[in-house]
């Protein structure tokens, strides 16, 4: 029985009112930001379930093929209509481009149904790419927006995004992600394991995550006489990226580990020396906060979700976006400074459990869903 079913049947039989979610989000083994979010809502729902919320997760496949979109037009609505029968809100999860058209079509399906919907935006770039997106779809996510009964963002900065671009009425609510198999995993080791030294890099193997710059700054500081092994992590073009490293004259400090999950994930983040993950932009970044789990130093950019993530000086540094002398620096002090990047680890670590722990963002949920219905 799917988690559709069970949404339908258990609210049948239960005699308490229940407020009912269904989230709407990548599946059908898509990867990603959002994927890992409802993974962990998955995982708590019994933790929600406590508190009145019953949960379900419809999920939509992307548009990449013209049998996906077949699909999603011949049957998936259908589904959907069936699923929000039985829900009281509609929470999509929304990132740009293919998403925002998705959610869009699901969107207005839920308002015909008048159902209540909130709208969740995860994704890094999404109001810069409303900005040059065509009349059409920059009409179709502004009508999302402002007449959604909530609308969420993942960090203080999207939520000034929100503001400006949109004009909101209403105050967006900041919800950040939790990172569940992480806290799980690091809260029962007493001890970072840090056997390894590297520096860590875990995301899309994509520009836009700044991975030409830390390349740039590995070998920066290769030049001044500091050899700095880094493992990356990630999907995407590893040919063009070894292709690089090779340039640079750093391929032999350089090692790709590919798409990393459970205990290979773990063990990654907890026997990593430094995490950096330099990006143009970023809506929350999940990989810093599962760093923060593993008692790693972050070093991440002045953009997007990494303010509210990082403590300055603290539990890491921030630096400008494509900064590659700043980077190195960086880079080069906590690599040669032990004791201060366990400090940082240890103090990023009682961070993430005070702000980011699991149980303070299901409650976060909660309190929206009854904002929203009341």
């Amino acid at each position: 029985m799917n988690s559709i079913q069970r949404l339908t049947k258990g609210m049948k039989r239960s005699r308490h009112r229940n407020i009912r979610v269904l989230h709407v989000g990548p599946g059908y083994g898509q990867k990603g930001g959002i994927a890992t979010v409802l993974n962990d809502l998955r995982s708590k729902a019994d933790n929600l379930q406590s508190l009145g919320i019953k949960t379900a997760i419809f999920p939509t496949r992307s548009f990449k093929s013209a049998t996906n979109i077949l699909k999603f037009v011949s049957t998936d609505i259908l589904r959907f209509i069936h699923a929000a029968w039985h829900a009281d809100i509609v929470h999509l999860h929304v990132a740009s481009r293919g998403s925002l058209v998705r959610k869009g079509v699901i969107f207005a399906t839920a308002k015909v149904m008048r159902r209540r919907c909130i709208f969740h935006v995860h994704s890094g770039d999404f109001f810069e790419y409303y900005e040059g997106a065509g009349a059409v779809y920059r009409a179709a996510a502004k009508c999302m927006v402002r007449h959604s009964d909530a609308r969420v963002v993942v960090s203080s900065a999207h939520r000034d995004d929100m503001l400006k671009t949109f004009g909101t009425t209403s105050l967006p609510t900041v919800i950040g992600n939790c990172a569940v198999e992480a806290e799980r995993a690091c809260l029962s080791c007493a001890q970072p394991i840090d056997d390894g030294r590297y520096v860590l890099f875990a995301a899309r193997l994509a520009e836009s995550k700044g991975l030409e710059e830390l390349f740039r700054a590995v070998r920066e500081l290769r030049l001044r006489g500091l050899c700095v092994p880094l493992k990356v992590a990630g999907s995407g073009d590893t040919a063009r990226w070894r292709g690089l490293a090779e340039t640079l004259g750093i391929e032999d400090q350089v090692e790709f580990i590919g798409w990393i999950v459970g205990e290979s994930k773990i063990a990654a983040f907890a026997r990593a020396s430094i995490f950096c993950m330099p990006s143009y932009f970023e809506s929350f970044g999940i990989s810093t906060l599962e760093a923060m789990w593993a008692g790693r130093p972050v070093i991440g950019t002045v953009v997007g979700g990494f303010s509210d993530l990082v403590q300055e000086g603290e539990t890491g540094y921030l630096v400008p976006p494509r900064n590659i002398p700043l980077l190195a620096e960086r880079i080069g002090e906590l690599w040669s400074n032990a004791a201060r990047a366990n400090g940082m680890g240890k103090a990023g670590k009682r961070a993430a459990q005070k702000k980011f722990g699991s149980a303070v963002i299901i409650d976060k949920y909660a309190t929206l869903y009854r904002t929203v219905c009341h």
